[in-house]
Parts: C-alpha cells; structure tokens; sequence
C-alpha cells in the first residue's frame, strides 16, 4: 500500500508536467519544419547522474541548451553523442526540439535561466577539443 501510494503522488506530480512538456513539442512541431544545424554534445555531471548539454549553431551564434528531463540511460538513445549536425524544431535561443539526422527520437532542449548559467554552459564548448 505505502508503495502505490508514493507512486500515486509521483505520478501526480510529474504527470501534469510531462502531459505541459508533449503539448509544447506538438505545438512546435506542427508550426514549423525541421532544419538541419551544426550542434556539438557534451555531458556533465549533475549529482549521482548525467546532464546531456548541447551547442547549437545558427546564423553565426552559439546556444548552449539543456536536454530536458532525460534520464540517464536515454542519453545514448538519444543519437546526439555521435553527430556534428542534428535536426532542430523551434528558436534555439529559447526553447527548441531536437533529433540526430536520422533518427525518430525527439529531445526537448531549453536555455538557461540565467546569464550567469548561460556563460558557464558556453565555457563547457569552448574547452572541447
């Protein structure tokens, strides 16, 4: 009983969420079509686990976004670790919805809430090789 009843509030919290999170890609998605950017993928810790980063170049200028509530082990699903171009959905200086070229699976990606989260997320590009 003690573990339906902590799923229970789980899934009512995170439900709602996840339902805000789908209405947002569908929107997106039927608004505009898909274009083809350079995007460079880092991933960094984030407590016990990993946060997938992205860098994504459009018109001259560098957004670096956060793929948005991926688990851990979606990561690697994902296709973006291997690739230097992906397929993006949306303005990449706010909020956008992504995928490797061919492949089916879709990312949300969004910016940092601060300026100060802005620039450390860019220096993690500029200390790639």
């Amino acid at each position: 009983m003690v573990v339906a009843f902590v799923g229970g509030l789980i899934g009512l919290v995170s439900g709602p969420w996840v339902l805000f999170r789908v209405r947002r890609q569908r929107v997106l998605l039927t608004a505009e079509p898909w274009r083809s950017v350079p995007v460079q993928y880092v991933e960094i810790r984030a407590g016990n686990t990993k946060r997938g980063m992205v860098l994504i170049t459009e018109n001259g200028a560098g957004h670096p976004l956060s793929l948005v509530s991926t688990a851990r082990w979606n990561l690697g699903r994902s296709g973006l670790r291997d690739v230097r171009e992906a397929q993006i959905v949306g303005n990449p200086a706010e909020y956008v919805v992504i995928r490797a070229v061919g492949s089916e699976r879709l990312t949300s990606a969004r910016k940092p809430f601060t300026e100060r989260s802005r620039r450390r997320w860019r220096r993690l590009f500029d200390d790639e090789p």
